[in-house]
C-alpha cells in the first residue's frame, strides 16, 4: 500500500516572466542550496526509490536537480570556548542536553545530489528536494506542465506548474523639472510589449538615497498590446537638494523592474507683490512712503529678498533693501523718501533672490494731488417764499467753487443774495467770503423761473498760503431775499464773528454786491459794517 508524503508546494507559478529569462534565481544564502523552483518532501515516511517526469512539456520547464537532505547531529562550540558549550547567543545545549554545558544540536545538511534523471533512493527521515528551472523563451502564450514525484512506496505526488511571459516597457522622453516644495509632472509612456492585461504602480525605489522627491501613489491599466501615456506626479520637500540627479523608480506588474528618470530641482519661484494698491496719492512732499510688499515663498524655504530703486526721482531714496522671507507669505515694508516739491512721477522698485536668479519690477505712480474741502448747507429757507442750497469747495492749491440753487414758491418776484463766509479761527487773517446774487420769478409771472442755479469759480493764493487752517474753518451760510428792488441790503452775521473782529475783513472781500442777474442794466450797491446788539450788520446802499 502506498503511503502519502507531504510536499510543499503543490504548485509553482511563474506569471509575467521577461522575455527570453531563464529561472528561477537560486543564489544560496547559507550552506543549503536555495529552496526557490523546488519542492520539498518532509521526513520522508519510509524508504523509496524515486523517478522524476514532466508531463506536457514544452520545452519551457526542466528539472534542475535533486537534494537528499538529512538532520545530523552536530556538537557545537560554546561562547565561553568549551567545545561542548552551546555556540555563541545560542544560550543552551541541544534538547534534554544541560545548559550552558555541552550538547548537540541536529543540523539539515546534503546528503546527496543527483541529476534526477535516474531513480533516487530516500531513506526513512531524510528529506527531498527537487528543483525545476524555466526558460522562458520569446513566444507569447500560457505552458502548463505537471511534474510527477514518483516514490515505489509512495503515493504519487503531482505539482503543477505554470509560467507565460509578458514584458512591459516605460520610456520617459524628458526630464523631470521641479522646484523646492512644489510639484510637477512627468510624462510617461507603457507600452505592453507581450503578456494579457495587467495593472501597472510606480514608486520610488527603496534603494534610492534622499532624493527629496516622493512618488504620489498611481495604478495604470494596461490592456495587451496597447501603449497608454500617463503623467507622474512628484512632490518636492521644502529643502530638497538642488540640481539635476538620476532617480531609480520601480516598475511593479507581474515583478519589480527598476529604471531611471532624470530630475532637476530648482529654487521656488518666489512672487513679490504690492500689499496696496500701486497708485499712490499725496497731498504733499516731502514725504516718507511706507509700503508694504507681500513675499511668497511658494513652498520653498526661507530666502533673502534685495530691493532696489530701479527708477525715480533724483531726489527719492529708499531706506534699507534687504529682507529675509521666513514664512511662506511674508510682509516687507519698504520706507521710500520723496523730497520737497516733487511732481508727480512713477517710481519702479526692482527685486531679486538668490544672486540676481530671480527678481522683476514693480511699479508705482505716485501723484501729488491738492487737498478738497467741502462747505454745505442745505434746506435754506427765509422769511419770504424763498429757499434753496448751497456749498462750497475748496482746495490746497487755492482753487475754489461756490455752488448752489433758490428756488421761488410763492406768487410775487425775489431778487436773493446767498453768501458763505468761512472762519479760520485766527484774527490776523482775513476771512474768505463768497457771495452770488440773483433774481427769480414767482407763479404771477409767466416769463421768468422760479428757479436759479449758479456756480463760480475761482484761485486764490490767499486759501493755499494758509490751508492749514482754511481746511479746519467753519463756514457760515446766509439767504436773505427781498420782493422789491434792493435800497439796502442788510444780512445779520453770527455774534461769535463779532467776537473775531471779522467785520472788516468781511468788507474787504465783498466789495460792490450785484443785485439782480448780473447784467448792465442792474444796480450796484456800496456796503459797509454796523455793529449791533446781536453782532454787526452789512448794510449795502444801493447805487444806479
Amino acid at each position: 500500500m502506498a503511503i502519502p508524503v507531504d510536499a510543499v508546494p503543490t504548485s509553482l507559478a511563474y506569471p509575467g516572466v521577461m522575455p527570453g529569462s531563464f529561472g528561477p534565481d537560486i543564489t544560496p544564502v547559507g550552506d543549503l542550496p536555495s529552496f526557490n523552483g523546488g519542492v520539498r518532501i518532509r521526513n520522508a515516511p519510509v524508504a523509496a526509490s524515486v523517478t522524476f517526469t514532466l508531463v506536457d512539456e514544452t520545452g519551457h520547464f526542466s528539472l534542475r536537480d535533486v537534494y537528499v537532505l538529512e538532520w545530523v547531529s552536530e556538537i557545537v562550540r560554546g561562547g565561553d570556548g568549551n567545545p561542548d558549550g552551546p555556540p555563541p547567543g545560542h544560550g543552551g545545549g541541544a534538547p534534554g542536553g544541560p545548559r550552558g554545558g555541552g550538547g548537540r544540536v541536529n543540523v539539515l545538511e546534503v546528503a546527496g545530489t543527483f541529476d534526477g534523471k535516474t531513480p533516487v533512493a530516500v531513506a526513512k527521515g531524510q528529506d527531498l528536494l527537487v528543483r525545476i528551472k524555466y526558460a522562458a523563451g520569446t513566444v507569447e502564450g500560457f505552458f502548463d506542465p505537471v511534474l510527477i514525484i514518483q516514490g515505489d512506496t509512495w503515493e504519487t505526488v503531482k505539482v503543477q506548474l505554470s509560467l507565460y511571459p509578458a514584458q512591459v516597457v516605460t520610456r520617459v522622453s524628458d526630464t523631470l523639472n521641479i522646484a523646492q516644495g512644489g510639484q510637477a509632472q512627468l510624462a510617461v509612456t507603457a507600452t505592453s510589449v507581450m503578456g494579457p492585461q495587467v495593472d501597472i504602480t510606480y514608486a520610488m525605489s527603496t534603494t534610492q538615497l534622499h532624493t527629496g522627491l516622493t512618488l504620489q501613489a498611481n495604478t495604470l491599466t494596461l490592456e495587451r498590446g496597447q501603449s497608454r501615456s500617463e503623467s507622474l506626479t512628484f512632490q518636492a520637500d521644502r529643502d530638497a537638494p538642488l540640481g539635476p540627479n538620476q532617480v531609480a523608480i520601480t516598475q511593479t506588474t507581474w515583478r519589480p523592474l527598476g529604471f531611471f528618470i532624470s530630475a532637476n530641482i530648482v529654487h521656488a519661484r518666489i512672487t513679490v507683490n504690492p500689499a496696496i494698491p500701486n497708485k499712490i496719492r499725496l497731498l504733499r512732499t516731502p514725504a516718507v512712503l511706507h509700503i508694504p510688499l507681500e513675499v511668497h515663498l511658494n513652498g520653498g524655504p526661507p530666502a533673502s529678498v534685495g530691493f532696489s530703486l530701479a527708477a525715480a526721482h533724483p531726489g527719492v531714496s529708499m531706506q534699507g533693501g534687504g529682507f529675509q522671507a521666513e514664512q511662506d507669505v511674508s510682509i516687507a515694508t519698504l520706507d521710500i523718501s520723496l523730497p520737497a516739491n516733487m511732481e508727480s512721477q512713477h517710481i519702479q522698485i526692482q527685486w531679486s533672490a538668490f544672486n540676481g536668479e530671480q527678481g522683476g519690477v514693480l511699479d508705482f505712480d505716485v501723484t501729488i494731488a491738492p487737498e478738497t474741502w467741502h462747505w454745505s448747507v442745505s434746506g435754506q429757507t427765509t422769511p419770504a417764499t424763498l429757499g434753496g442750497w448751497a456749498e462750497l469747495w475748496m482746495n490746497s492749491d487755492g482753487f475754489w467753487s461756490f455752488r448752489g440753487h433758490v428756488h421761488d414758491s410763492g406768487f410775487f418776484d425775489l431778487f436773493y443774495a446767498s453768501l458763505v463766509v468761512v472762519n479760520p479761527h485766527d484774527a490776523n487773517l482775513k476771512t474768505p467770503v463768497f457771495q452770488q446774487n440773483g433774481s427769480v420769478t414767482g407763479s404771477g409771472n409767466p416769463f421768468g423761473s422760479n428757479d436759479d442755479n449758479w456756480t463760480q469759480n475761482g484761485q486764490d493764493p490767499f486759501i493755499s498760503d494758509n490751508w492749514d487752517k482754511i481746511k479746519t474753518a467753519a463756514a457760515t451760510f446766509r439767504l436773505h431775499a427781498q420782493a422789491e428792488a434792493f435800497d439796502v441790503l442788510e444780512v445779520v452775521l453770527a455774534p461769535e464773528m463779532l467776537v473775531l473782529g471779522l467785520g472788516k475783513a468781511f468788507v474787504e472781500q465783498v466789495g460792490q454786491i450785484n443785485i439782480g442777474g448780473g447784467g448792465p442794466n442792474h444796480s450796484k450797491v456800496e456796503c459797509e459794517t454796523i455793529v449791533t446788539n446781536e453782532g454787526f450788520a452789512l448794510h449795502c446802499a444801493v447805487n444806479g
